[in-house]
């Protein structure tokens, strides 16, 4: 990551204006990565230029894998790219110098999804990332991996990075003619996903159920369905199409402005061709059923071409945000998450604690310790700038109970971003709550926010009016 600036946030009287958000990263990093596992070519339109992303892009192009790339003739700010067909023979043909490093980044979705199509291709290298990402573990994806026979050592065998992946053995846990089973125990698209990904090297494959439903980005894209008892299975004759579709605007970004246009008495913002697949739009319900004023509108659902026999299926439906104001005299209402209403929800909710400072009441978040090993620890880090801004709360190992007033007024603050990009865009939208006409709020290394969203203080000073 390059250098990080610090950023200041003034309270803002009036938001309002259209909003083009940045593509959805989740999608970005699965479209490469499966595109590379064609033999035929692959266009990929409206691609993010966001930090983690990239770095899919870098690892990609580091294994072999041709990709062109040009600015987005379509979608400014984005990009379109070429995935020359690599295949699957060619993953499992990969040879890497002794000691060569696959970089990360800051992405744990890259590094996670990659093990998965390393480890089940037995390519033997290393696998690093940034000090934040060798902060976070991967033994459970790892652990799985290991029954499929990938090898691996881990930095100091704390299971993260970095890892050294040394080929693999022939599984002994598989029973002949028979797919190796995966019953997660937590939900969690990045485990299901690697898993999936490493069933593809293999004769007899895998299958994978979870608790909840995750984000089910990798089964539209590989066309993958549950059975009648919830599995999901990939093997060597799962067929990897080319791709050729539009990546849908990021609802994770949305969230952000979904929070504000909740807890700020005058906003009126629309947002196009944002994807409104059911397993990501949870967060818009949570908050809708708090009060918020969120509509969606009907837009054009982006398609997907299998390239050499051009034929078109649905892979991720899309829709137009509009985001306004709480009527006046109307106030958000308390809710309590917990269980499985955790899992579809986990990225969104330092944004989610924001707009319970201002609900009519006590909210509580629980079963979400999870949060405690993302970028950073999101729990603490919340705890921070909820404290800095005069909330009043009680944090608790997996979650927080948040004490809100309607009329809430944060006092300008200063807060550690902590190398997190949703810490940094969560403060920034509590810190647009303050008066106009008090001193600006700081976020320390705010300019994190580009992992995932390079354009947000750009968009939040757009929106700003007199």
């Amino acid at each position: 990551m390059s250098s990080l600036r610090d950023i200041k946030v003034s309270g803002a009287t009036r938001l309002a204006g259209q909003l083009h958000l940045p593509p959805d990263k989740s999608i970005a990093h699965r479209a490469a990565m499966f595109a590379s596992l064609s033999e035929e070519d692959s266009v990929i339109d409206g691609y993010s230029m966001a930090e983690d992303p990239q770095s899919t892009l870098s690892c990609l192009q580091d294994i072999g894998v041709e990709i062109d790339v040009e600015p987005s003739a379509r979608y400014p700010g984005t990009q379109n790219i070429h995935v020359h067909g690599f295949g699957r023979d060619r993953w499992q043909q990969c040879s890497f110098d002794e000691g060569a490093v696959l970089d990360c980044g800051n992405s744990g979705t890259t590094m996670r999804l990659l093990l998965g199509l390393l480890g089940g291709a037995g390519v033997s290298v290393i696998v690093d990332g940034d000090d934040s990402l060798r902060s976070r573990p991967m033994g459970r994806v790892l652990k799985p991996l290991s029954r499929l026979g990938v090898i691996s050592e881990t930095g100091n065998g704390s299971g993260k990075a970095p890892i050294q992946l040394v080929g693999k053995r022939l599984s002994s846990s598989q029973q002949e003619g028979m797919p190796i089973e995966f019953e997660l125990e937590v939900a969690s698209a990045q485990v299901k996903s690697a898993l999936l990904l490493a069933g593809l090297f293999h004769p007899e494959g895998v299958a994978v159920r979870e608790p909840e439903q995750s984000r089910d980005h990798t089964e539209r894209l590989l066309n993958l369905q549950k059975d009648n008892h919830g599995w999901i299975r990939t093997s060597s004759l799962t067929p990897c199409q080319a791709l050729s579709f539009d990546i849908p605007k990021d609802p994770s970004a949305a969230t952000f402005w979904a929070v504000l246009s909740a807890i700020h008495p005058d906003v009126d913002i629309q947002a196009p061709g944002v994807g409104n697949n059911p397993t990501r739009t949870q967060i818009f319900e949570v908050l809708q059923r708090m009060g918020a004023q969120i509509a969606w509108g009907i837009d054009t659902t982006d398609t997907k071409t299998n390239v050499k026999a051009n034929v078109k299926a649905v892979i991720e439906p899309k829709g137009s945000l509009t985001l306004r104001s709480l009527g006046k005299g109307q106030s958000l209402q308390p809710i309590t998450l917990a269980g499985d209403q955790i899992p579809g929800v986990i990225d969104e909710i330092p944004a989610l604690m924001v707009a319970m400072a201002f609900a009519d009441g006590d909210s509580e978040i629980r079963d979400a310790s999870e949060l405690r090993i993302k970028e950073t620890d999101r729990i603490s880090a919340m705890a921070s700038v909820l404290e800095a801004a005069g909330v009043s709360f009680q944090e608790k190992p997996d979650g927080m109970i948040i004490h809100g007033q309607p009329n809430f007024h944060p006092s300008p603050f200063v807060v550690d971003a902590l190398h997190d990009h949703r810490i940094a865009m969560a403060a920034a939208i509590l810190a647009t709550c303050c008066r106009p006409n008090e001193a600006p709020s700081i976020i320390k290394g705010g300019s994190c926010a580009s992992i995932s969203y390079p354009t947000f203080f750009d968009d939040l000073g757009s929106l700003q009016t007199l």
